[in-house]
């Protein structure tokens, strides 16, 4: 009896002596064999019930049009953004004693897991930086730095792409100014956990002043990484 090519499921030819239960049971120990190893087939859209973690679904409803889900929180069509994975908040402050580029954490995100082929985009809003210095030259370097492995990141480890950026930093009159929103973008090239750290400092070059990041009073820091959806490959023309 031969079997298809891609799932090897057997089925009769012409040829064939007839066989009906032995072929009906060939073929139901084959699809049993498929769905043991995570392939599972669902005729109707929906929730999918107990999905196994971290493997795939083919849909074959919509006329069997055959569609690709991930497994993330839940099953997400892999043409879809997933939304927001990961979060956390920072509410109190942090100071910098002024020395340039050395940096000080305020907030990580760890255990984050990030599935290859897919965009990213990590972020940080509210907050902000006061400096001691009256003259106004306070500068902060502030930066998302991320490590994978399951090891938390450090200041010194690889900067998010585009998660990079200089705040002027108010002086002491304490007259108040938001950070940045600063945002960057992660394509993971393999299946990781990841761990992103908020840091800042005073920026090179800069009047060395103290630099304290607050997050509270209402101006409370927060950290998001989102999936935004299969990565697209990159048609930038430099110009």
């Amino acid at each position: 009896m031969p079997s298809t090519p891609q799932w090897n499921v057997p089925y009769p030819v012409l040829s064939d002596p007839p066989n009906v239960p032995f072929d009906a049971k060939a073929i139901a120990d084959r699809l049993e064999a498929l769905t043991s190893t995570g392939l599972q087939v669902v005729a109707t859209t929906g929730a999918i019930a107990s999905p196994v973690a971290d493997e795939h679904v083919i849909d074959v409803s919509a006329g069997y049009a055959v569609k690709r889900y991930i497994v993330g929180t839940g099953w997400v069509h892999a043409n879809l953004a997933g939304g927001t994975i990961a979060r956390g908040a920072f509410t109190g402050s942090k100071v910098n004693s002024g020395v340039q580029n050395a940096y000080t954490g305020v907030l990580r995100l760890d255990g984050v897991a990030l599935k290859a082929g897919r965009h990213y985009r990590v972020w940080i809003d509210g907050g902000y930086i006061d400096g001691t210095g009256s003259d106004g030259t306070n500068v902060a370097d502030v930066k998302i730095t991320q490590k994978t492995g399951g090891t938390a990141a450090g200041t010194a480890d690889t900067i998010v792409s585009g998660a990079h950026t200089f705040v002027k930093a108010n002086d002491g009159s304490n007259s108040r100014l938001a950070t940045m929103n600063l945002a960057g973008e992660v394509y993971p090239g393999a299946d990781a956990t990841y761990s992103f750290l908020l840091c800042f400092c005073t920026s090179a070059g800069s009047t060395i002043h103290t630099l304290t990041m607050t997050g509270a009073g209402g101006y409370d820091l927060h950290m998001i990484v989102e999936d935004m959806g299969r990565a697209p490959a990159d048609t930038a023309v430099a110009v």
